[in-house]
């Protein structure tokens, strides 16, 4: 994007006008940036070009990350099929499972689940997706995972809680029933 193409879609403030602009032109873009945008095209093109070779490193892991943030399932699909590693972890140690367990719809777990995602990868403090799910209650990922095998009684590292501790935490009784039934330690 040129600095003039830059400066009009600050001065307008038109998200749309920014979206064209940086669509058009990805010659300056990361493949991050265009994940954590939402911007499918440029990450299209992208993929095209020169950000193939790097889909399946750092660049390919975060944006994978920023797309199950954005629990974008067609930008997903996009970043799998150009190679993204689902078992990679960004800089901070999280995974696009990690980052599709705060979702209470379980479809973008279950599409990474089904690519190879690790349902017990944690965090580098320990922190697990099913500590995510249960923490905010979303018991259809809580099952998604929980059917993974995603281990119920792994521990985080600060405080050595377990996804039934978040679930009692925060009161979620249905996902408390779920983390028991699938063994969750209670003493």
């Amino acid at each position: 994007m040129t600095m003039r193409a830059r400066i009009l879609a600050g001065l307008l403030g038109s998200t749309m006008f920014a979206g064209a602009a940086l669509a058009a032109d990805t010659s300056d873009m990361s493949l991050v940036t265009a994940a954590k945008q939402g911007d499918r095209a440029a990450v299209q093109s992208l993929l095209n070009g020169r950000a193939k070779q790097n889909v399946a490193g750092v660049e390919g892991t975060a944006a994978l990350v920023w797309a199950a943030t954005r629990n974008d399932m067609a930008m997903t699909d996009l970043l799998l099929r150009a190679g993204a590693n689902v078992k990679s972890a960004n800089e901070f140690g999280a995974t696009a499972l990690y980052a599709a367990a705060e979702h209470a719809d379980p479809a973008m777990a279950l599409k990474l689940l089904a690519a190879g995602a690790d349902a017990n990868m944690p965090l580098m403090s320990g922190e697990t997706p099913l500590m995510v799910a249960a923490s905010r209650g979303n018991i259809e990922t809580v099952r998604a995972l929980l059917k993974a095998n995603a281990n119920p009684n792994a521990k985080e590292e600060n405080g050595g809680h377990t996804a039934l501790m978040y679930a009692l935490t925060e009161r979620h009784a249905e996902v408390v029933e779920e983390l028991v039934k699938h063994g969750a330690d209670v003493n």
